[in-house]
């Protein structure tokens, strides 16, 4: 249906209820100046009942004092505000975290299809049957049961890689994910998981980044685990590369590897949340505090002298920390597995590590295309970040730096040396 200076479909003062197998499509020439579907008067109301209605353009009852029930369908629209909006058997596809919300106006109260900022969705679709939503959030894409499988489809660039939820194991996948913004917006949150534990199992080389809390979470318990390994990084002062939130935020970082920066690296403000590492490798740069943090099978490799203990802020508030041989929360510490101490090359004889004394190059090699290898001093500072080229070779010129032990950690192994005159 097309129609040119007035109202495409106007119902007025009556109940009308759109059925069948087919489907019905409307719009306007007036550039949505008028409104194309139009629902009139106290005593009417639109029931789309499993079928099909496309709205090109808005659908709306003006005096808000009319009700829309949508039961089992396809409906795909502009602007819609009506007195009362009601939803059966079916889901908002799109846009991401739309719903019916309530509002006041001078017409009173009514209701309208929201965006996820809550304001009027200029245009919405919405499909028949059920959702289950989970309280994880990927880069901005809320999970649910009709996008488990691949939450990032169709996401574009700065969402690359894989990432999948099983519900019935509560086992969140990633796989190569890469998941950066610019933005201040958590990249991984988790809200509210409940009693069960969520395991992120992690494949090959993940990486999260944004100006905001990289990887966020509160009310629930969290295990990392898996043969890949997670960067999670803030590129703001004032935030964390993963932030464990309050009383009910406990962190499982478990036979895996993390490294973690920001401001803070794995920080809870408000000092209530847990942390257990066990059998891993754990970078962090920005430092580690938490309410309770439990080693197992672990120690703390750098900064030399460095433990793990209780200490309290000014006002008292308990609290413990990665503390470095002064007595000072350590700005950055290396956490390893105990098959790590005192050995030069850990897990993996690919890597092989090679200093050339008159040039002062470092060479890694044994690494894939565009891996990373990080250098740190014996205090725990990252001095260099070495990515590796098509070859899976990675050079570094040391000449900058002072003479002393160093540290060199691989997705497969870690490596002490010398720098010497």
């Amino acid at each position: 249906m097309l129609a040119f200076s007035t109202n495409t479909v106007k119902i007025s003062d009556s109940n009308v209820r759109l059925t069948g197998p087919g489907s019905i499509s409307v719009s306007n020439g007036n550039d949505d100046h008028l409104i194309t579907f139009s629902v009139n008067g106290p005593g009417a109301s639109l029931l789309v009942d499993s079928t099909t209605l496309i709205v090109d353009g808005s659908l709306q009852n003006p005096q808000c004092d009319a009700n829309l029930v949508i039961n089992h369908s396809t409906v795909k629209a502009g602007e819609t505000a009506f007195k009362q909006i009601t939803l059966n058997d079916c889901y908002f596809s799109e846009p991401e975290g739309a719903f019916v919300g309530s509002i006041e106006d001078e017409l009173g109260t009514l209701q309208a299809i929201a965006d996820q900022y809550g304001n009027l969705a200029q245009s919405y679709t919405i499909l028949p049957g059920s959702v289950t939503t989970y309280p994880i959030v990927v880069a901005g894409i809320g999970i649910s049961s009709k996008n488990q499988e691949n939450v990032l489809a169709g996401q574009g660039v700065g969402k690359d890689g894989a990432v999948r939820y099983d519900a019935e194991n509560k086992t969140l996948t990633l796989e190569n994910a890469n998941l950066t913004t610019k933005d201040d917006m958590v990249m991984l949150n988790i809200n509210e998981f409940g009693p069960d534990t969520l395991t992120i199992n992690l494949i090959g080389k993940n990486h999260i980044e944004s100006n905001g809390n990289a990887f966020a979470f509160e009310k629930s318990t969290v295990r990392i685990t898996g043969k890949g390994l997670l960067e999670s990084i803030s590129t703001d002062s004032n935030h964390m590369g993963i932030a464990p939130l309050g009383e009910g935020a406990n962190l499982v970082i478990s036979n895996t590897m993390v490294t973690a920066k920001g401001g803070a690296a794995i920080f809870d403000p408000n000092f209530g949340a847990t942390l257990t590492i066990e059998r891993s490798k754990v970078s962090a740069e920005g430092g580690v505090v938490a309410k309770t943090i439990t080693l197992k099978d672990c120690f703390v490799e750098l900064p030399t002298g460095g433990r793990v203990d209780k200490g309290s802020t000014p006002d008292g508030t308990k609290l413990m920390g990665v503390w470095n041989a002064l007595g000072n929360i350590a700005s950055s510490c290396i956490i390893l597995p105990e098959s790590h101490r005192s050995t030069d090359y850990v897990e993996s004889s690919e890597v092989k590590i090679q200093f050339h004394s008159i040039t002062k190059e470092l060479h890694v090699s044994g690494l894939t295309a565009g891996e990373k290898a990080y250098l740190f001093d014996m205090m725990g500072v990252a001095v260099a970040e070495l990515v590796a080229d098509a070859e899976g070779i990675a050079i570094q010129s040391l000449a900058q730096l002072p003479t002393g032990n160093y540290l060199v950690v691989t997705t497969k192994g870690t490596y002490k040396f010398a720098l010497a005159q």
